[in-house]
C-alpha cells in the first residue's frame, strides 16, 4: 500500500509518523513480519523511488504493521533495521537501507476512534517478538 500525506493535515498518534510518501507492508493476524517481508518492502520502496525520480530515500517512509514480528525481521548483512527511538510501546522508528521505517505492533496500538481501523485487524492473544 502506498500512502501520500497532505502536508498540512494534523494526524493522531501513531499516524503522525507517516512520511510525505509512505509504503506500508501489512501482515494479517496469522502472518509474521520477517526478513522476507522487510526485503520486499525495501525493494518496493526502491521501485517507487525510481518510478517517481525522487532519489532522496529520506523522502519516503516505510511501515511494517503486524500482530507478530519474527526474531529474524532485522538481520545483519541483510535488511537490517537500525532502531533510533520508541515513541510508544506500539511504535519503533529507525532506518533500513537509508529509508526511515516505523514498526507498528497491532497488539499494543492504543484503541481510540482514530486507531480503531488498525485495531480491528489485531488478533487477540498474539504477542510480538520485536
Amino acid at each position: 500500500m502506498l500512502i501520500r500525506r497532505v502536508p498540512l493535515a494534523i494526524l493522531p498518534f501513531p499516524f503522525d509518523y507517516l512520511g510525505k510518501t509512505t509504503l506500508v507492508q501489512y501482515k494479517g493476524p496469522d502472518d509474521t513480519a520477517d526478513q522476507s517481508a522487510l526485503v520486499k518492502l525495501v525493494i518496493d520502496a526502491l521501485m517507487v523511488q525510481r518510478r517517481e525520480g525522487q532519489w532522496m530515500r529520506s523522502d519516503y517512509t516505510s511501515w511494517v504493521i503486524a500482530s507478530s514480528f519474527g526474531r529474524n525481521l532485522s538481520m545483519t548483512g541483510g535488511a537490517e533495521i537500525l532502531i533510533q527511538d520508541s515513541p510508544g510501546p506500539d511504535v519503533r522508528r529507525g532506518m533500513v537501507d537509508g529509508f526511515p521505517i516505523c514498526l507498528v505492533d497491532l497488539n499494543d496500538v492504543p484503541v481510540t476512534a482514530d486507531t480503531l481501523p488498525l485495531s480491528m485487524y489485531r488478533k487477540a492473544g498474539r504477542r510480538s517478538g520485536w
